[in-house]
């Protein structure tokens, strides 16, 4: 019905109780300030203010819109203000999925890290492999995620991808093995054991990575099970089922049944991590979450 300058000249007039003092008070003249009050007093049906010669005074109907006048426009220069500051990257919501071998290794430090310098945004976090990632990104169910870095990007691809840090990977054997006792093992020394592997189609990055180490090492690994999330891994692995490569920061969820040993080989066995999104939802809310993991992970100090 009626905007923002309406309710300004509105309120300037019923502070001030003169057109004249409240058209200086809003850099205008007065004769815009008188029609703009009579164009709000048409709208309403009502009149707002009494007028004499050398009196101005609130009618009643005035007096109450007073009050909502100034609670409206104070609710709306918030709502602007939180605009402004969810464009800028200030404050709002970021959906972020991460690959559940970020969570309790790597994750805390990069959450730490942006809501110290961004207390007002909310983040709602969710655990996804890196190909669940990529579809929910496709859907709009995520803003950014955590995935696996993968080996070949496309110039064309949807999705800009920014490494965040390298993490080692680790040899999973039942406790009972003869490798369990080992602290240190050369991969080479696996190339005879049946293995256990996250599913190729949840996780194509980090099995691409797992193959080169061990093509590296001088054999393909004999593949006799599949299976994801890596805790169903770990768990084939404690059953027995065969060894795996899985990413070092597993050892800390602890495991009674499944020993870890660290490879010797050069290059050392790891694997990269990325902050991704989709290209054309770029935000400077996104950024200021990536350029935060970054800080987290170490490659930036800024």
């Amino acid at each position: 019905m009626f905007g923002q300058k309406s309710l300004r000249q509105f309120i300037a007039v019923a502070e001030e109780l003169n057109f004249r003092r409240a058209a200086r008070r809003l850099h205008i003249t007065q004769p815009p300030l008188t029609q703009g009050i009579q164009r709000l007093e048409a709208q309403l049906g009502v009149p707002l203010f009494e007028r004499s010669r050398s009196h101005v005074s609130l009618t009643p109907a005035g007096a109450v819109l007073l009050d909502d006048a100034r609670r409206i426009l104070a609710q709306t220069e918030r709502a602007v203000e939180s605009a402004r500051r969810a464009q800028q990257g200030v404050t709002g919501l970021l959906r972020v999925a991460f690959v559940p071998s970020v969570g309790l290794h790597f994750l805390p430090g990069i959450v730490r890290s942006f809501r110290e310098r961004h207390p007002d945004v909310h983040l709602e976090l969710a655990a996804q492999t890196s190909s669940q990632q990529l579809e929910g990104l496709r859907r709009g169910a995520f803003d950014v995620g955590i995935v696996v870095s993968p080996s070949e990007r496309s110039p064309d691809d949807e999705f800009e991808f920014d490494l965040l840090f390298r993490a080692d990977m680790c040899a999973a054997v039942p406790a009972g093995h003869r490798l369990a006792r080992r602290r240190r093992m050369a991969l080479a020394q696996l190339a005879n054991e049946p293995f256990v592997m996250l599913s190729a189609l949840q996780s194509p990055a980090f099995m691409g990575a797992i193959y080169s180490a061990c093509s590296r090492a001088g054999f393909v690994p004999r593949v006799v099970q599949e299976a994801s999330p890596i805790q169903a891994v770990l768990a084939m692995v404690a059953c027995g089922v065969g060894v795996s490569l899985v990413p070092d920061a597993v050892r800390a969820a602890g495991h009674e049944a499944v020993a870890f040993v660290s490879p010797t080989d050069r290059p050392r066995l790891d694997y990269g991590l990325s902050a991704v999104w989709l290209r054309e939802r770029d935000s400077p809310l996104l950024r200021k979450f990536v350029g935060a993991a970054q800080r987290g992970a170490g490659l930036r100090d800024d």
